[in-house]
């Protein structure tokens, strides 16, 4: 069942099989409205399958199906299908492609939570227009912070986290649900192009302040996710020094916004959190460039 599809047969009737699939976990979620969040989930898996063992070409009707039966079967409800549905699909379909490449997790899962997060936003107006709801609003009253001053500066961060964990989860799946079809995925990943994102997403957060000061946030996680993953591979070294770096690192980090947060005017002074981050950062450069190259030398 898992090998790659030749035929033209063969791939409509594979997309068919997938794309019933979908459409048999759609029409669940009516009776156990709880599997709505298992399908974020299911989706990006066929997705992932189809995308590896189907044609390129074919791609375009396995998505125009799947999204066509899933938006009859959601008739009395499309906000499930836009804002559920297609971005679980399209991300499925850009995790096969980039899985297929050989592309480091790190980049999967930053890719597909950024296109996640673009479509959300592009099906808030159309669910707006549709319902006469503002879904955004709703998430936000859910949570009880629409009344926050600042609350424009948080959305664009509130939508990223939510496609993140999606994507981060739906990798975790992916993971470990592919190895079992013959299928590995590339896990290795370089500092260098950890650091140069990194460091442009730091300028943009910078940048942002003044120019587009509700993406400051946004810029600044975008930042910090980068940075976390070069944190984790420095923990990986298993080195002494890195623990005790990463110690003394905190302990500056809190001195420093204890010292400045009371003096940076409002809202701007979590930003300050992106210290411990870019201390990280030339933590970093020092084992990747530094130490690494006089370990060469010798």
């Amino acid at each position: 069942m898992f090998k790659k599809r030749e035929t033209l047969t063969q791939n409509i009737a594979y997309m068919g099989l997938m794309a019933a699939i979908n459409v048999i976990f759609v029409l669940l979620t009516y009776f156990v409205p709880f599997l709505i969040f298992i399908l974020v989930f299911v989706l990006p898996l066929t997705s992932v399958i189809v995308t590896i063992f189907c044609q390129k070409k074919y791609l375009p009707i396995y998505m125009v199906a799947t999204i066509g039966l899933c938006l009859i079967a959601t008739m009395n409800n499309f906000s499930d299908t836009l804002f559920y549905v297609i971005p679980a699909l399209i991300s499925g379909v850009v995790f096969g492609l980039l899985i297929e490449r050989k592309i480091s997790p790190v980049w999967i899962i930053f890719v597909s939570s950024l296109l996640t997060t673009g479509l959300s936003y592009a099906f808030v107006p159309l669910i707006q227009f549709i319902y006469n709801q503002n879904i955004i609003e709703v998430f936000l009253k859910v949570f009880h912070v629409d009344g926050f001053k600042y609350i424009s500066f948080m959305v664009p961060c509130f939508i990223y986290l939510i496609s993140l964990i999606q994507s981060v989860l739906s990798y975790i799946f992916i993971k470990a649900s592919l190895p079992k079809l013959g299928i590995n995925i590339e896990s290795e990943s370089r500092f260098t192009p950890l650091l140069i994102a990194s460091l442009i997403l730091l300028i943009a957060t910078g940048i942002s302040i003044p120019l587009f000061p509700a993406f400051s946030y946004f810029f600044s996680l975008l930042f910090i996710y980068f940075s976390c993953y070069i944190a984790t591979l420095l923990s990986l070294k298993k080195k002494t020094y890195i623990y005790v770096s990463f110690g003394v690192i905190i302990i500056v980090q809190f001195v420093l916004f204890a010292t400045l947060y009371s003096v940076i005017p409002n809202p701007f002074g979590f930003l300050l959190i992106d210290g411990l981050f870019i201390l990280i950062i030339c933590l970093g450069i020092v084992e990747n460039y530094l130490i690494a190259n006089r370990h060469n030398v010798k």
